[in-house]
């Protein structure tokens, strides 16, 4: 039945219901229908008769629920209403399903642990990423600040870029400038205009070459190195996440070399004043030392891997949840649009201010024939969108309606809610919604923590 010669009284439509529909949903209908299985043909005819709505039953459950291996589009237009391209649906859906939700993430944290003990380095990447991103965040803020900063302030970061990060380029590149810059020095009058400008010395401060002194060759190797620096090191956005990582994944190597350090040069005393008790003892006790933060080291190593297990596996199941929800979610241009039910809690329509953000970017949310596109909106705001429902900017009015982050890494909303309150237990002034601009302004590192989670 409701195959090439189409009734649609079979198919639970009344003559009045059907002639209520556009010529254009008539034709969909029609294509749409011969895709269902028998169970579904059953399953929409009982939802039409259930609901006594075309537009709810083409927008109803056994459509978008069913429908478990092909996904339907279940709306379209005419000029400004709304077109969807087909989506995939999951058979089981997660959302409410706690039991199975409970089963995925076990399942999951199985998964992580087997991958983190098979690759140590990915174990490593999101330890720093996740278990540590709020520190992470302050580290690489911190590194933006120098190199956003002063020349003084950039030396200091190339200085040490140089003696812990560089790559074999970069470690070239300041080679020959350095070279470059000695060479160009050995004319003293160079080397002292060129001391003075990049010290910003004046004749009253005491380290100021006065014409006719001669720089020393230290001098000279100063400010070659301080202009090599300046110009071989440019770090991008990227090196500086490379850095903010390895701070923190070297800490507890930097710290077994520091307990070397530290015990260095009174055991070679000992050993050249041929004192074997006390060589012994110093010797001993730097090795304890070491043993303790190795033990340290590794007693983290452990705890921090489980957290990351438990954290990526949550958020895969956050985000498998939220994608089910955003397939099976449509978004109208407005009421008025053919197959919207106002009480179908997926479908979603734009407000004022979104329709004016949708409409500025046409290229992006309509479709060829001019008509908004569901399927776009939803891709975009899938790429941009988290769980916050806030009113603050387009964005964040679109969570709502999409309510995924497209990321490997979750829980952002949470480490934000957490430093939040961290901030608000620790001063009145932020807590108080009424003074917490105010606080923020006179507080720009707390703003650039917030503004990174």
């Amino acid at each position: 039945m409701c195959a090439l010669n189409f009734d649609p009284t079979q198919c639970g439509f009344t003559t009045e219901q059907w002639n209520s529909l556009s010529t254009k949903k008539k034709e969909q209908f029609k294509a749409q229908w011969n895709t269902f299985s028998a169970e579904m043909k059953e399953d929409f005819k009982k939802n039409m008769d259930a609901k006594n709505n075309p537009a709810s039953a083409l927008a109803g459950e056994a459509i978008q629920t069913e429908n478990k291996t092909k996904g339907i589009a279940v709306e379209s237009s005419e000029a400004g209403g709304t077109t969807t391209r087909p989506v995939a649906t999951t058979g089981v859906p997660l959302e409410d399903n706690k039991a199975l939700q409970q089963q995925k993430l076990e399942q999951y944290k199985r998964e992580y642990a087997d991958m983190y003990k098979n690759d140590p380095k990915l174990a490593t990447e999101d330890i720093v990423d996740v278990v540590y991103a709020k520190e992470k965040s302050q580290i690489e803020q911190g590194l933006k600040n120098l190199r956003d900063g002063s020349d003084d302030q950039r030396v200091l970061l190339a200085d040490r870029y140089m003696r812990e990060f560089a790559d074999e380029a970069t470690t070239k590149e300041f080679a020959e400038k350095y070279e470059k810059y000695l060479k160009e020095f050995e004319n003293d009058e160079k080397a002292r205009d060129a001391f003075n400008t990049e010290f910003d010395l004046t004749d009253r401060d005491e380290s100021y070459i006065r014409k006719g002194r001669t720089p020393s060759e230290s001098q000279k190797r100063m400010v070659a190195h301080r202009k090599a620096l300046l110009e071989a090191v440019d770090l991008s956005n990227n090196e500086i996440d490379n850095m903010a990582s390895k701070i923190l994944t070297d800490r507890y190597a930097n710290a077994d070399m520091n307990i070397i350090a530290k015990y260095e040069k009174e055991i070679a005393e000992a050993q050249a004043k041929g004192d074997e008790e006390k060589f012994r003892k110093l010797d001993a006790k730097c090795e304890a030392e070491r043993r303790d933060n190795a033990n340290e080291a590794q007693k983290t190593r452990t705890k921090d891997t489980e957290k990351a297990v438990e954290l990526m596996a949550q958020a895969k199941l956050d985000r498998e949840i939220a994608e089910e929800r955003v397939a099976r979610r449509q978004i109208f241009y407005s009421k008025d649009d053919p197959g919207y039910d106002k009480n179908n809690p997926d479908h979603k329509v734009l407000n004022g201010k979104m329709k004016e953000f949708v409409d500025e970017n046409r290229a992006t949310f309509y479709d060829e024939d001019g008509n908004f596109s569901s399927d776009k909106f939803k891709e975009f705001f899938v790429r941009v969108s988290n769980e916050n429902e806030t009113d603050d900017d387009a964005y964040n009015q679109a969570d709502y309606m999409t309510s995924i982050q497209n990321r490997k890494r979750g829980n952002d909303a949470v480490k934000l809610e957490t430093y939040h309150n961290e901030i608000a237990e620790q001063f009145p002034e932020y807590k108080n919604p009424e003074t917490r601009e105010a606080f923020l302004k006179s507080h720009p590192d707390i703003a650039n923590n917030l503004s990174n989670l």
